[in-house]
Formats: structure tokens, C-alpha cells, sequence
């Protein structure tokens, strides 16, 4: 934050967000729909800024209008996770590698 911030080196942190990213393997945002479910997910982090927009065309399929036709419609995901069988079983092994990190970062 520093290194981007130089002003904010003394400003104390208090909180931060730790909350759950939807990131896809090909770094697509996806809008859909699967059983009659209208889905709009894996915005890769730019949630917050796209989500309202998708969520708009989402809402636009749901009333059959023309407005909701986009770029993003109906893609596949791709599955393609060498090692990876839908459980995360190397989160702890990269938190704890990055809680070291910035401990190691912040004393030294």
C-alpha cells in the first residue's frame, strides 16, 4: 500500500477486506442461465464495478427483452485444473505462505 500510497505510511490499517473472489479460468466474467437459474459471476476481482451491469443484463433475459443479448452470454467454463478436483486443498498452504510473507515484510 506504501509503495503505491508513499502519503499513507502513517496512516494505521484497522480493517481489511478478506471475502471471496470468483475468478475464472479463462478471466471471462460469465452470464447465463442453467435450468432457468440466471446466473452472472466470475467478474476476476472487478465484481463491485461490473456485477450491477451484469446483473442488469441478467434482469433484461429474465424479461425476454433484446437489451439483454451480450458478449458474455453462454460461455462454457473451461475445465482445466491440473491437480484440482473442486476442493481447495492447497488454500491453507498459500495463506499460510503469505500470512509468512507479510510478517516477514513488515519486520524486516
Amino acid at each position: 500500500m506504501i509503495g503505491i500510497f508513499p502519503d499513507l505510511a502513517d496512516v494505521p490499517v484497522t480493517h481489511c477486506w478478506t471475502g471471496k473472489l470468483g475468478f475464472a479460468r479463462d478471466f471471462l466474467p460469465h452470464l447465463g442461465a442453467i435450468d432457468g437459474r440466471h446466473y452472472a459471476l466470475a467478474c476476476n476481482g472487478s465484481g463491485v464495478a461490473l456485477l450491477p451491469y451484469l446483473g442488469y443484463l441478467a434482469a433484461q433475459k429474465v424479461l425476454g427483452s433484446s437489451d439483454g443479448d451480450n458478449a458474455y452470454d453462454g460461455q462454457e467454463f473451461r475445465q482445466i485444473h491440473p491437480f484440482y478436483t473442486g476442493r481447495p486443498w492447497f488454500r491453507p498452504f498459500l495463506s499460510g505462505f503469505y500470512r509468512w510473507k507479510d510478517f516477514r515484510e513488515g519486520s524486516g
